[in-house]
C-alpha cells in the first residue's frame, strides 16, 4: 500500500496525539475525588496503561470533537462546577449535581 505525504503526516500527528494523551492521563493527580459517575483518575491511569488503551483514546477523541450522541453528553454534564478558593490562592473545582 502506497501512502502519500499527507497520509504519513496525519498518521504521525495521530501517533503523537495518542502518545501525548496517554502520558497526560498517567500524570493525573492521585487520590482525587471521584466524578459523578464514580470514576477516579486512578481508573483512567489503569486503562491508559492497559492493552485496551486504544479504546480510551478513541472515546476521549470522540468526546473532544463532539462526535457522541446527545444522550451521552447530557449524561456526562451532570452538574454545575463551582470554584472553591484554596488557602494557597488557587481554586478547587466542586461539581454540584442534582
Amino acid at each position: 500500500m502506497q501512502m502519500d505525504s499527507q497520509t504519513v503526516d496525519d498518521s504521525n500527528d495521530m501517533d503523537s496525539f495518542r502518545s501525548s494523551l496517554l502520558k497526560t492521563i498517567c500524570r493525573l493527580p492521585r487520590l482525587s475525588a471521584p466524578s459523578i459517575l464514580g470514576m477516579r483518575n486512578e481508573h483512567l491511569v489503569v486503562l491508559a496503561k492497559s492493552s485496551e488503551a486504544q479504546h480510551l483514546v478513541a472515546l476521549l477523541s470522540l468526546l473532544a470533537v463532539g462526535r457522541v450522541p446527545p444522550g451521552v453528553t447530557q449524561f456526562l454534564r451532570g452538574g454545575l462546577i463551582a470554584p472553591l478558593e484554596k488557602d494557597d490562592g488557587g481554586f478547587r473545582p466542586l461539581t454540584l449535581a442534582n
